[in-house]
């Protein structure tokens, strides 16, 4: 419940930068042009199936469809995180005889935005963000990192490299899919699948009420109805297959990094999930199923 209050924190935030849903796309398409290179070189003996499991999708025709479905909808677009997992999210210990210490399972494997040779336009973003942060009464550690009320002292959000205005149904389907990823597997391919530790409803409910609530804490009398509840929980649908497609692009583009991680096995992880998910919303589509 406190990520879920931070997240709405988040997204209640006025950035003076680009209030378009531009970042995901532009992302999306730098790295489409770099997974075709990438793909066309046959110097991937040791992972050949992942390699032609990845040849073998339409990275182009499935980003088209996800545009065709954003485009029937209304979706909300707000100040995001873009990569709320758990490697992000600090928990602060206190101890009387010391000063306090910051607690994380850190995931090294995902390089900051340099290294991952991002579009100007994000760059731009982040650099907006910075002199934002720089020249407002906000400060690094202030509202936008530390938890501001007292009972929520010992949360920090960390690494914004990939902050921007977004969908808000990303940055909500993302951290949800985070449950399911443990990347502290000492062993290759250095992370852990759980599938089974993905949100049930009740859960995804209580997480998504509580974010309503801290997104409209201006309005006291304010309280989350049914349908409100539903509509965040179609946007989180559909943006989980965009978190997925955002994902696996990321690991292709990094299987020549020096990083000791996966890739190749991470994008074919979530290649699969894509699939099923995919598959399911598509039938339901059709028959018109809850």
């Amino acid at each position: 419940m406190k990520i879920a209050e931070k997240m709405g924190e988040i997204h209640s935030l006025d950035i003076p930068m680009s209030k378009e849903p531009n970042w995901l796309w532009n992302c999306m398409n730098r790295w489409l042009k770099s997974v075709a290179i990438i793909l066309k070189q046959n110097n991937w003996k040791n992972n050949e199936k992942q390699a032609q499991c990845v040849r073998e999708f339409d990275f182009n025709a499935e980003s088209q469809w996800l545009k065709s479905m954003i485009d029937k909808g209304n979706y909300k677009v707000f100040f995001c995180h873009n990569d709320l997992q758990e490697g992000n999210i600090l928990f602060r210990e206190t101890d009387v005889t010391s000063n306090p210490t910051p607690r994380s399972s850190l995931n090294e494997t995902r390089p900051d935005s340099s290294s991952l040779n991002l579009s100007d336009t994000i760059n731009a973003n982040i650099e907006d963000s910075a002199k934002f942060l720089h020249n407002s009464s906000i400060s690094s550690s202030d509202s936008l990192l530390n938890c501001t009320s007292e009972d929520d002292l010992d949360l920090i959000i960390i690494d914004f490299e990939y902050c921007a205005y977004n969908y808000r149904g990303f940055d909500l389907a993302n951290h949800f899919l985070e449950w399911t990823f443990d990347y502290s597997n000492p062993a290759f391919p250095f992370y852990f699948h759980h599938i089974h530790q993905y949100p049930n409803e009740e859960q995804r409910n209580n997480f998504i009420i509580t974010y309503l609530k801290k997104l409209n804490e201006s309005d006291l009398a304010y309280i989350p109805t049914a349908n409100e509840v539903k509509d965040v929980q179609d946007e989180v649908r559909l943006f989980t297959l965009f978190s997925h497609l955002f994902w696996i692009l990321w690991s292709v583009v990094n299987v020549t990094s020096n990083i000791e991680f996966g890739y190749w096995e991470y994008a074919e992880t979530r290649l699969g999930e894509y699939k099923k998910l995919k598959e399911e919303l598509v039938r339901c589509l059709k028959s018109e199923c809850p």
